[in-house]
């Protein structure tokens, strides 16, 4: 079967799952779960895949898929390589920390879920599946990313966002 956008941002995720070696695991001593450094951890900062799809045309064949923050804890965005313009909230990033952009509330998120894997795996994976789920087959002019929302000592919060975006010759 031909690699897909889902199997590269996996991989790119990786952390030792299901070994001695996985930092979130519950096998392995201390020592073996701090013995190589994975790939998702807390801090990575932004993960780029450009796809090429050559039964597109001329225009639309490029899509750049980025993700910002923990590979665990995020989910890839698409982007078609020609975009004239990008909302604000994914495109003002500061260095000021911030929830009013994309890339830092990513970059929240994780903070506060690394320490708790075990509890919060199940919300991220099932956020990722839901923005994959949401993506159409041609991709359309708008993004809808699910982000939560973590509190210690209560739940997540979900909520989505919808932002439009201009596209040329989409």
């Amino acid at each position: 079967r031909k690699v897909t956008i889902e199997d590269i941002k996996y991989v790119l995720s990786g952390h030792y799952q299901d070994t001695v070696y996985d930092p979130y695991g519950t096998s392995g001593t201390e020592a073996e779960k701090h013995m190589f450094r994975p790939i998702g951890i807390n801090r990575t900062s932004e993960l780029s895949v450009l796809q090429i799809r050559p039964n597109k045309p001329k225009g639309n064949q490029a899509v750049q898929w980025i993700a910002f923050g923990s590979m665990p804890f995020n989910t890839l965005v698409p982007f078609y390589t020609n975009v004239e313009d990008t909302p604000s909230y994914l495109r003002d990033t500061t260095n000021r920390v911030s929830s009013e952009n994309y890339y830092w509330i990513n970059r929240i998120i994780a903070a506060l879920a690394d320490h708790h894997y075990r509890d919060v795996v199940a919300y991220f994976e099932r956020y990722q599946q839901k923005t994959i789920a949401k993506r159409p087959a041609k991709i359309q002019g708008q993004i809808l990313c699910f982000l939560f929302f973590f509190l210690p000592g209560t739940t997540f919060f979900e909520s989505e966002v919808e932002s439009g975006l201009s596209f040329k010759g989409v």
